[in-house]
């Protein structure tokens, strides 16, 4: 920053940041886990939402079980793989 100039950015910074934070409710602002919205995720037989947003989804920041919202990546997929499995997937 120097004096005399103003952040441009920063001005638009509240609506940037709520189109990726998944702030649904704001102005235009659609629910999401970061990086995708909820109607731009469904496929198929849409079964509801998860408790993680797109990284701890893959477990990229918390290596397991999340103690905030008790999302557990590794049980989820493996709960998948067990369900397709069990129909022949």
């Amino acid at each position: 920053m120097h004096p005399g100039t103003m952040d441009k950015l920063g001005l638009l910074m509240p609506s940037l940041v709520w189109k990726v934070t998944g702030h649904a409710g704001a102005a235009g602002v659609e629910a999401n886990d970061g990086l995708a919205t909820v109607a731009g995720a469904k496929h198929g037989t849409f079964r509801g939402c998860i408790p993680a947003d797109h990284m701890d989804e893959v477990g990229q920041v918390q290596d397991t079980y999340d103690v905030a919202t008790g999302w557990d990546h590794l049980r989820f997929y493996r709960n998948v793989a067990f369900e397709l499995a069990a129909h022949g997937r």
